[in-house]
């Protein structure tokens, strides 16, 4: 994880959340940063949490900051979901 933060290039991540994003057995990061505003989610490359791949998660311009990032099977069908918060809408 301190590999992770390293890479993050002055990213500063108000929110994160781990989950098995990939489906790959290990845990990946979700985070969310208001400076600058966007969503990445981190896959992790290799066993010990040493090398990660970056992926920006696309959101509309309109939609303000990013305020929060939660990963969780919603409705128990096995599958994960993100949910998203900017400035109190959830989507």
């Amino acid at each position: 994880m301190l590999a992770l933060v390293a890479e993050m290039d002055g990213d500063r991540p108000d929110f994160i959340d781990v989950a098995d994003m990939d489906g790959d057995g290990d845990l990946d990061v979700i985070a969310s940063c208001k400076e600058p505003d966007r969503i990445d989610w981190h896959e992790r490359l290799d066993e010990r949490g040493l090398r990660w791949k970056e992926h920006e998660i696309s959101f509309p311009e309109n939609m303000g900051y990013s305020k929060a990032v939660k990963v969780r099977d919603i409705n128990l069908d096995g599958k994960l979901r993100q949910s998203f918060l900017w400035l109190g809408k959830l989507f």
